[in-house]
């Protein structure tokens, strides 16, 4: 068992904000361990804590559709487009829907003016050493997956230790604008028990009790008060019968088992770090039945309405979360999110038919459970395009790194035919025989101006090209071909990536192929959102294999955007071009953009805080709470495409390792083509590989070796085109030998 805590996070004082606390959790239950001198203070949040109420007056608006959508921005209407798709929902709803959270435990003790806090990301455990001139006390935390519940050791405190609970509404006085019931809380000599119901119709029942040196904290949740109260009652007994060393032996096996899935080992450990701290946070906020986690995890801000609502961001912050989960070898937490989309498919559908009057499921970018837009957002980003296709890239990637022809057929096929029926339906064919996105955005370009709405952007044309492919590539695979001719229609016909010309004569660039956001527009500004290069990455569409003129468009399209500089670059951005630039080859520079990733977009607990601490940029957003979970997690899936990288059917190893990375390995990591491939490189130079797959299928590796030779078994390996290509023997696993 892993119990040598070699990711160990250390604090050595007291976090005194909500935001540099100690997150934990188990999927459905979090906590975020933070104090001061007066108290250690526990914010509960749960996986289903959301307040989902709306008031659809913008919906029932006789205009909230696509068509006058196009009517007032092709006439510049833009009061009339403000007030129809976002001033009215604003009035009506100020802040809800929202995440929220359920609450502060606070375990006073008004003792201890010194302390030092420890997570271990290995076994899931926080821990808190107090101490003052004459006293030392501990504290241990973790939560339970057995008993749904928060466990916790408490050592040496003082006898007055009062433990203390304080509703939601009283932790961010903003929330009692939501109306929902005061708590009730019922104070007995075994237990303390809170009743909260979160409007309309979900009771959370909170059962905390503390026997000895331990605490237990239980949580339940249903449509019934009385059911949900017994549940928690039930679960903090339970918890109390196991007793501390029997759940927390449970515990560490469980993240044991986690941990063996696959792993990594680079000579920067704080690199390393960030790769694992981004599954144990997703893995944290994750689980099967539970709603997936929004902007903010389970980690909900105390002290302040959450930002952005803590909603699902599908324009980019969905992606980055849950895209390292196939790489990783951990589909089960994408599993998460792709089974929450897939059962709202029917909401989803019956949008897109009142929104655009047609057919297919066209995804809005920011919702709440129960695909609940949240139409307060900026417009040209809630309606663009391109987040139908982004999310339809997950369901692919879900199929391609497993190759489940049962979960394809029963949800990656209808959720990625669903996304390309809405293409299919509503873009038009023109004169020029070329099929047209009569209006979308790339995203976050002019933030909410009428100005930001556009023509064919390069993003969706991107993507569109790719949910072609995949439909055509999942029908092949299923034997069916409902859409395939349609698909390779459209493809052949959409109008193709707009190129401009671009100059800079103060840094003598001279560009011929740039990839511009749309018809003979270029990027002109430095911005947070790279949607414009979807092309190259992530959709894979122009590629470095692609011949001359791909890699001219690549190198030219690249210059242009580092050329306007990183001054409104934000975090995610940096999580972004890590990825970005390792696909193309370019090792050096993805490390730079990890480095500053982890340097100025990092604060104490590692978590990702959207304000820079550095001059590089000066992106404008200035709240304290903006914690949010995609860029901890995307980091995961950059450094991996540093490690490994497989498109186009190709595995490529260690493909963007920086120069100085010459003793690095890593195990069990997942490819196209459920391919799982364990590697070693000693001294710069490849040495033993591991490829286990489905027995009989066709395993390419990209000669990364120089030249030394492959041999399996003993045997050298022919190369042809610099791939070596193997077949999965019956046994399932193939070990190569380089040099």
């Amino acid at each position: 068992m892993n119990t040598k805590n070699e990711h160990n996070l250390k604090i050595n004082n007291f976090p005194e904000r909500w935001l540099d606390g100690l997150p934990l959790g188990n999927g459905e239950i979090g906590v975020m361990l933070w104090g001061d001198e007066q108290s250690l203070k526990l914010s509960l949040d749960h996986a289903n804590a959301w307040d989902t109420r709306t008031i659809e007056e913008e919906f029932s608006d006789p205009l909230f559709n696509y068509r006058s959508l196009r009517e007032m921005v092709n006439s510049g209407k833009s009061e009339e487009l403000s007030q129809t798709f976002k001033t009215q929902w604003d009035k009506n709803n100020p802040l809800g829907p929202t995440k929220i959270n359920l609450g502060r435990l606070e375990l006073v003790h008004n003792s201890f003016k010194n302390a030092s806090f420890e997570l271990s990301i290995d076994n899931a455990i926080a821990s808190a050493n107090l101490h003052s001139e004459k006293l030392e006390a501990n504290f241990e935390l973790f939560v339970s997956k057995d008993t749904n519940s928060i466990v916790a050791r408490i050592e040496n405190f003082p006898d007055n230790l009062e433990l203390k609970y304080i509703p939601f509404y009283e932790c961010t006085e903003e929330y009692k604008i939501l109306g929902n019931p005061d708590a009730e809380i019922t104070i007995c000599p075994e237990y303390t028990m809170i009743m909260q119901q979160i409007l309309p119709e979900t009771y959370f029942g909170i059962c905390y009790s503390h026997h000895a040196n331990d605490l237990f904290v239980s949580f339940s949740y249903g449509k019934s008060a009385g059911k949900v109260k017994e549940s928690a009652l039930k679960k903090n007994a339970v918890a109390i019968a196991a007793g501390y060393e029997k759940l927390k032996l449970s515990h560490l096996n469980r993240w044991h088992a986690f941990w063996s899935k696959s792993a990594i080992s680079i000579p920067e450990k704080e690199y390393e770090r960030l790769w694992y701290y981004g599954l144990y946070i997703l893995n944290s906020c994750s689980a099967k039945n539970m709603f997936p986690p929004g902007l903010q995890g389970v980690w909900a801000t105390d002290g302040a309405p959450a930002c952005w609502r803590g909603d699902y961001h599908a324009d980019l912050n969905v992606q980055q979360t849950f895209a390292m989960a196939c790489s990783a070898n951990h589909v089960e937490l994408l599993d998460v999110w792709l089974d929450y989309i897939c059962g709202v498919s029917e909401q989803t559908k019956t949008f897109t038919r009142k929104f655009f009057g047609t057919k297919g499921a066209f995804q809005v970018c920011s919702t709440v459970p129960g695909h609940i837009p949240i139409s307060g957002n900026w417009t040209p980003v809630m309606y663009a395009w391109s987040n139908t296709g982004w999310l339809a890239q997950l369901a692919w990637q879900r199929w391609r790194y497993s190759m489940d022809k049962k979960w394809l057929a029963e949800k990656g096929y209808p959720f990625v035919t669903s996304c390309f029926e809405f293409y299919a339906e509503n873009l038009e064919m023109e004169d020029d025989g070329k099929y047209h996105i009569p209006l979308s955005s790339s995203p976050e370009y002019d933030n909410d101006e009428i100005s930001a709405w556009c023509k064919d952007p390069n993003v969706d044309i991107a993507l569109i090209r790719k949910c072609c492919d995949w439909v055509m590539e999942m029908e092949m695979a299923l034997e069916i071909s409902e859409f395939s001719n349609k698909a390779e229609e459209i493809k052949k016909n959409l109008v193709e990536y707009h190129l401009v010309k671009y100059q800079n004569l103060n840094y003598q660039v001279d560009c011929k192929k740039v990839l511009g956001l749309w018809k003979d527009k270029v990027l002109d500004e430095s911005h947070r959102h790279p949607s414009h290069l979807m092309a190259i990455h992530p959709a894979m569409d122009i590629t470095i294999d692609g011949g001359e003129e791909e890699l001219q468009i690549i190198e030219d399209s690249l210059l242009q955007f580092l050329v306007l500089g990183q001054y409104f670059w934000c975090g995610h951005a940096y999580i972004q071009m890590i990825s970005f630039a390792a696909v193309i080859g370019k090792a050096n520079m993805a490390y730079e953009f990890l480095e500053k990733y982890f340097k100025n977009w990092t604060i104490t607990n590692l978590l990702h805080h959207n304000r820079d601490k550095s001059t590089d940029s000066h992106f404008p957003e200035k709240r304290e709470n903006l914690m949010t979970i995609e860029a901890s997690c995307g980091v995961v899936e950059g450094i991996n495409n540093m490690l490994l990288q497989s498109w186009n059917g190709i595995i490529r190893l260690f493909p963007a390792v920086p120069s100085h990375w010459r003793d690095i390995s890593f195990s069990n990591m997942l490819t196209e083509g459920a391919f799982e491939v364990s590697a070693s490189m000693q001294n710069g130079q490849v040495t033993q590989v591991t490829v286990k797959g489905i027995p009989g299928s066709i395993c390419k590796i990209k000669n990364s070796f120089a030249t030394q030779t492959v041999s399996v078994n003993g045997i050298t390996q022919k190369m042809i085109d610099n791939i070596v290509e193997l077949k999965i023997p019956s046994k399932g696993e193939i070990s190569l030998t380089i040099g």
